[in-house]
């Protein structure tokens, strides 16, 4: 039982909740363009979704039509004489690549925290913070407070996790990679390495990807068991998650082990820091004040009801304008791949659509925010 008593006012803009996740659509997301995550925020068994924005079944199909341009002249004099169906039937015959069923864009996996289980839990808050791209969580657990950020690091490149609670040692977490299909899982003194192919039903291969975590614990101890981590008797954990695939090259995959090792020679509020000053160098460019702030002490499916039910609520309309300006930030940056059907979010092996690239629209759609809301970069 979730009781509502927040311990803390957060920054603003913001989406926050009273309760976890139920299911993938509540959880909230972060990314740098490259990397992201949903964050379900559960207290007992925290899931934390991963994609990489390179991670496709399937692979290159030539589509050039050899000696296409020497039909020109003809189809030119078709259209020219008004003979519109015999141009569009010799344009489909010799110039048109043949038409193929693009693979899907897949999940990496899931990042798994598992802790004690929650006995008094009470002050329960979960909250995506737009100005600093931070989804966090909140809660008591008896008489110990927890907090727990997650953010996706647009300058290391990595996802980043923090575990941490008022207590000393109060921190005790079994922490493990998984993906339901096409990959292994291993787990070696205190990182997590997991690995696999692409595939549809292992047919269709596509990239070689791989994630590595790295569990930094602040007092207590992590050791490797099977393929997860045990954390025991930590005063705070931070989580470091690099990953890749060979989309990018080869290289990328071997240079994975070596990233990783020089972000964990860093300080948890170093690599925070330059998060969220990066974050706000784009975020902060845009503010929009509609009024109405007096209704931010709500849970914001609560804001949402009310509205849907004819309440006005001008500030959450503010909110939901900065929040597609947040979702265009996390899943298109300089240097990744474009926003697909879901910018960068999916849990699934077989998606919708294949979570692919409509160029007819929804491509169009997904960067409509760019130029008009002060973003201009992010489309390049």
């Amino acid at each position: 039982v979730y009781k509502r008593q927040p311990l803390t006012v957060f920054g603003q803009p913001s989406l926050w909740y009273d309760e976890p996740a139920a299911e993938w659509l509540e959880a909230l997301p972060v990314g740098n363009g490259r990397l992201g995550a949903m964050v379900f925020g559960r207290a007992e068994k925290e899931r934390i979704q991963l994609n990489e924005d390179s991670l496709w079944a399937g692979s290159p199909i030539e589509r050039d039509r050899k000696g296409a341009y020497e039909h020109l002249p003809e189809i030119r004099r078709l259209l020219f004489a008004g003979k519109y169906v015999e141009a569009e039937a010799l344009v489909e015959r010799e110039i048109m690549g043949e038409r193929i069923y693009p693979r899907g864009y897949q999940t990496l996996g899931d990042l798994w925290i598992e802790s004690d289980p929650a006995l008094n839990l009470s002050a329960y808050r979960r909250e995506l913070d737009l100005d600093t791209g931070i989804a966090r969580t909140e809660f008591r657990n008896g008489a110990t407070q927890f907090e727990r950020e997650v953010f996706s690091s647009a300058p290391a490149q990595a996802l980043v996790v923090r575990f941490s609670g008022n207590q000393p040692g109060a921190i005790s977490t079994r922490v493990r990679l998984d993906r339901v299909v096409d990959a292994t899982s291993s787990a070696a003194g205190d990182t997590l390495i997991l690995r696999g192919r692409a595939t549809h039903d292992g047919e269709h291969p596509g990239v070689r990807f791989e994630a590595r975590a790295r569990a930094i614990v602040e007092g207590g101890s992590v050791e490797a068991q099977g393929d997860a981590l045990a954390v025991r008797g930590a005063d705070a954990l931070t989580i470091i998650l690099v990953a890749a695939t060979d989309y990018r090259g080869e290289q990328a995959l071997a240079d994975l082990s070596g990233r990783l090792d020089r972000l964990a020679e860093r300080s948890y509020a170093d690599l925070r820091q330059e998060h969220v000053e990066d974050h706000r160098r784009l975020f902060r460019r845009v503010s929009l004040d509609l009024g109405g702030a007096d209704q931010r002490d709500k849970p914001t499916d609560e804001r949402l009801r009310a509205m849907r039910e004819g309440s006005a609520d001008p500030d959450l309309i503010a909110t939901y304008f900065q929040y597609g300006r947040y979702l265009l930030m996390g899943s298109s940056r300089p240097g990744s791949l474009p926003a697909n059907l879901q910018g960068l979010w999916s849990h699934h092996i077989e998606a919708p659509w294949n979570v692919d690239y409509h160029i007819n629209i929804n491509v169009q759609m997904n960067y409509w925010p760019a130029e008009v809301t002060n973003l201009a970069e992010l489309h390049e």
